[in-house]
């Protein structure tokens, strides 16, 4: 549900809040960042900054990524490179 530039869940808790060229949300749910991302994509943002937990960052990074954005905000591990470089080759084999 949307009330001015806030969503919302259905439970009444908020999930984002749209300030045009800033997307926030106090939520780690990640269908909220992958929406928030696509709103990001959507807009032609071609890069995000992050901020948060170290969570967020990393779920926000790995999603931004698979979207082709570049993030600022967060420096993946080589775990984690090697984690994104799978997932795209294999979303590429599709």
């Amino acid at each position: 549900m949307q009330v001015g530039k806030h969503y919302y869940f259905a439970d009444g808790a908020r999930a984002f809040t749209d300030r045009g060229g800033r997307l926030t949300t106090p939520s780690e749910n990640t269908e909220v960042i992958r929406s928030l991302v696509a709103i990001a994509e959507s807009r032609g943002w071609s890069e995000i900054t992050v901020r948060g937990t170290e969570r967020f960052r990393k779920d926000a990074w790995l999603a931004a990524r698979l979207a082709g954005l570049k993030v600022r905000g967060f420096r993946p591990t080589e775990f984690e490179q090697a984690h994104l470089v799978r997932s795209l080759s294999r979303e590429g084999g599709r």
